[in-house]
């Protein structure tokens, strides 16, 4: 990659870190820049949209810790980076097979509503691309306006080993 040679003119060694940043993330060569890696024409998948199985096994062990945590009356369920959905849609209607258990979680129905947070040019395996990326704080929003704060700050980003970070210097500490 053009990319990793400019790094070897000024050094003999490449750190894998660089490495991998270089041939997944780089705008014009990179892995996720060039092609579609995700869905029924790309080159994987994931478990939920292989079988519904996936999805109904994690729902019982979510439950389970629920249980063994002597039922709390409030339990968060968040999923990051939901994709299309397809996890939390089936934890949701096996969630209604527990009555007790379904009374007690909250899970971001929002993202699902929405098509799921996508990046780039990331679509769905149901070819629509999702726009709960839209309602985010401070994902790729960086050098902008903090949504909380205003014009009191900008949303910064760091980068560790290819995975980026955006966060407001005065709302999240």
């Amino acid at each position: 990659m053009k990319s990793n040679l400019k790094f070897f003119k000024k050094s003999k060694k490449l750190p894998i870190d660089k490495f991998f940043m270089n041939v997944l993330y780089d705008n014009k060569f990179g892995y996720y820049a060039s092609k579609q890696p995700f869905g029924l024409t790309g080159d994987f998948t994931t478990a939920p949209k292989i079988s519904i199985v996936f999805s109904e096994i994690i729902a019982i062990w979510i439950i389970s810790v629920w249980e063994k945590l002597d039922k709390p009356e409030k339990f968060n369920i968040i999923e990051l980076g939901p994709g299309d959905g397809s996890l939390t849609k089936v934890l949701l209607r096996t969630f209604k097979k527990f009555p007790e258990f379904n009374s007690a979680k909250k899970i971001l129905h929002n993202a699902i509503e929405l098509g799921g947070t996508t990046i780039k040019n990331f679509i769905v395996s149901n070819e629509k691309i999702g726009y709960f990326k839209n309602k985010l704080n401070v994902y790729g929003r960086e050098n902008l306006p903090c949504t909380i704060c205003g014009k009191k700050s900008r949303i910064l980003k760091i980068v560790q080993s290819g995975r980026s970070t955006f966060y407001c210097s005065k709302c999240q500490k």
